[in-house]
């Protein structure tokens, strides 16, 4: 048997939860397996891999939060060793960059457990398996990761991989999944529930367009510069992409409505209401974050949920505040439609709050959110992770280029 790390490919932990998934290879015994980080327990899952599902190899996952280790951490080393019974399996062998450090020591997260209130939910009682279709720049990458790692916790099924955004692999794999996933998120998930065995609910989230329009600039500058030539606010506003990053074209793509011509704003943002109105159960506010994590935390299931932290969040190279009389103008003129859209569906999930009743369980998590976000962290930081994830996104263009090639190679021969 041989000890491999898959993720993160190169050993470096950069976040304070870092995904870290591995494999045994050729395993054909059954495994009790453990895994420990000096004294520490490390919990590991069982993984289905979408790329492997033939082989004979065994797939683990885990969230390592690296505050509760930060003490096993020797030079810039943290080893996580494996056994089965008395018998050493392997070792993994990680970098924990000082980047990491400083993030794990000086803005630790707040890893409390927060009761959900037992209400009746006007969502109904039964928990569903969720599917998420995240619109991007509206904190979707936040409610994935804590929807994650409370499924991981819970040992309840989700696609490790991001494998739901890839329409046709999934459909290879979904029946692979035991137990049926009860999370799923990605920008073309839209049908992934589709054929599961469990009832399914799909939630998304809005966010108020300009903020968002501004959080996209700063965002993709970063971390797609090939892809957005737009040195300026105003060139992004009158660029002929803007019109596909509003939510409202986003909502109607991602279920194949996506008009071939231009409507005008109204009927736009009719036809994307219409289609939330239809196929969602859920619809989140940015601005009402954690009454969103509560309604989402009630369709699934949960009787508890821990804190969401800021993922993937652009440092300000615009702020909202900076934006000139010409250039609002100009973004209330192109974002029309959302504008309609998002008012419309802040009035109805504000009324869905109401008559929920989360009552102090609320104010709880919004005085503990209110505390860990008070640690803001620095524009080092949130370029840092804006890079990696560059860095990643990247690599799995040339993994995804080389597979391909290989492929091609192999037919020419």
């Amino acid at each position: 048997m041989k000890l491999t790390l898959e993720k993160p490919a190169d050993r470096l932990i950069t976040e304070r939860i870092q995904l870290v998934t591995c494999r045994i290879d050729d395993c054909k015994d059954e495994l009790n397996l453990t895994a420990w980080c000096g004294n520490q327990g490390i919990l590991f899952r069982d993984l289905t891999h979408p790329f492997h599902l033939n082989r004979t190899d065994r797939f683990f996952y885990s969230f390592i939060v690296l505050q509760e280790l930060i003490q096993e951490v020797k030079g810039s080393v943290l080893e996580i060793s494996f056994s089965s019974g008395t018998a050493e399996v392997g070792k993994l062998t990680l970098i924990v960059s000082p980047m990491a450090t400083r993030l794990a020591t000086e803005f630790p997260l707040d890893m409390a457990r927060y009761a959900l209130p037992r209400t009746v939910s006007t969502l109904g009682h039964k928990p569903h398996t969720l599917v998420f279709p995240g619109l991007g720049a509206a904190g979707g990458s936040s409610i994935n990761f804590m929807m994650r790692y409370q499924m991981f916790l819970l040992g309840w099924s989700f696609p490790v991989y991001s494998e739901a955004n890839d329409i046709r692999l999934w459909r290879r794999i979904r029946e692979e999944m035991r137990p049926a996933p009860r999370w799923i998120d990605g920008h073309c998930c839209y049908s992934a529930a589709a054929h599961l065995e469990r009832t399914s609910a799909r939630v998304t989230l809005l966010r108020e367009p300009i903020g968002r329009a501004v959080s996209i600039f700063n965002y993709c500058s970063i971390v797609h510069p090939d892809d957005f030539p737009h040195r300026c606010f105003t060139d992004f506003l009158n660029s002929e992409s803007f019109h596909h990053c509003t939510q409202a074209y986003r909502i109607l793509k991602w279920a194949n409505q996506a008009p071939r011509n231009r409507l005008s704003d109204q009927a736009l943002s009719d036809l994307a209401s219409l289609e939330l109105d239809e196929n969602y159960s859920l619809v989140g506010i940015t601005e009402l974050f954690e009454e969103t994590v509560f309604a989402m935390s009630q369709l699934a299931g949960f009787e508890e949920i821990g804190m969401w932290w800021r993922v993937l969040s652009a440092p300000k190279i615009l702020k909202y505040s900076d934006l000139g009389q010409d250039d609002l103008d100009l973004a209330r003129v192109k974002l029309k439609a959302d504008i309609l859209l998002y008012q419309k569906r802040k009035q109805v999930f504000e009324e869905f709050v109401t008559n929920s009743r989360f009552g102090e369980s609320l104010d709880r998590y919004k005085d503990a959110s209110n505390r860990q976000d008070s640690l803001a962290l620095p524009d080092e930081f949130k370029i840092v992770e804006c890079l990696r994830w560059r860095q990643l996104l990247k690599e799995e263009e040339l993994a995804q280029f080389k597979t391909q090639l290989g492929k091609t190679l192999g037919q020419e021969e």
